[in-house]
């Protein structure tokens, strides 16, 4: 008997450490929601309490690149590649004044037809490791894409993008 007491503590703490969040940023918990074993890229993606994969509007992620050498060629790819699937998409590469990592910073509009969000914007800080490349991710998908959601978009990339080059998931 002591020792299904034991098995059920210890499912029950094993139930309490998997709501816990995995860390914060910009004043949001984020929990692990995604983790492929058989990634080859190490993927981990994050999301606020009551968001699911299928619906989000703020994720962030992690990657690890392994072999990869080149962090700026690799940030200058994520942004032809939104480019490239998408003509009216924004982007622009830049070196952090603050870590020394290229940040891809673009926006991307939602395909025809699709009725969560309209715009993407997603900002990802690339840096070189002895491994690979480390690739840190933040999205954020807007319903509206208005004078005053251009604002608020605006007001969150200088928020954000300073910020990103301190985060450190654990």
């Amino acid at each position: 008997m002591r020792f299904l007491n034991l098995a059920v503590f210890i499912c029950a703490l094993a139930s309490l450490s998997a709501r816990e969040p995995a860390f914060s940023f910009d004043g949001q918990k984020y929990f692990l929601k995604y983790s492929p074993k058989d990634s080859e890229v190490a993927l981990r993606e994050f999301l606020p309490a009551g968001q699911t994969l299928d619906r989000w509007e703020t994720l962030v992620s992690e990657r690890m690149l392994f072999g990869f050498k080149d962090a700026k060629v690799y940030a200058q790819a994520l942004v032809d590649g939104a480019l490239e699937s998408s003509p009216e998409a924004m982007g622009q590469i830049f070196r952090s004044d603050k870590d020394g990592s290229y940040v891809a910073d673009f926006v991307l509009f939602a395909p025809e037809g699709t009725t969560d969000y309209l715009v993407e914007w997603n900002v990802m800080s690339v840096r070189k490791t002895a491994a690979g490349l480390s690739v840190t991710q933040y999205a954020r998908r807007y319903k509206e894409f208005d004078q005053s959601s251009v604002k608020k978009f605006n007001a969150d990339k200088a928020r954000i993008i300073p910020r990103l080059a301190d985060l450190r998931i654990p």
